[in-house]
């Protein structure tokens, strides 16, 4: 395995440093995700998962009313971070039509599917 690239005088990761960390991180990531479809596809199946889970919650909170105002503070910041989410998806949308447009196109399909 290769050395990450460091500035020699306060070790911090270089923009070279940053890029190796990033492809050796796509080679192997965590979750197990597949870094291979644009971020546009794979962000949207992240908030999908999100919404998912907003309504696993919604079914928790109704089906136990006690807890109901704790499970609704999560249920909110779910539905922050969907919205969020929304907008980075069209923004990683936008970035990769104009970059395919300036280079020609990608070799991946447009649905994102392998």
């Amino acid at each position: 395995m290769s050395e990450i690239e460091t500035c020699p005088t306060c070790k911090r990761f270089t923009e070279t440093g940053r890029q190796q960390l990033a492809l050796r991180h796509r080679a192997n990531p965590i979750s197990k995700i597949d870094l291979s479809r644009p971020l546009e596809f794979i962000l949207a199946d992240l908030r999908r998962d999100m919404v998912d889970l907003r309504g696993r919650l919604n079914d928790a909170r109704m089906g136990f009313t006690g807890w109901a105002d704790q499970v609704q503070a999560v249920e909110g910041l779910l539905t922050c971070g969907i919205i969020a989410m929304h907008g980075l998806v069209e923004d990683a949308k936008e970035h990769r039509q104009k970059w395919e447009s300036a280079s020609g196109p990608s070799d991946q399909p447009a649905d994102g599917a392998k």
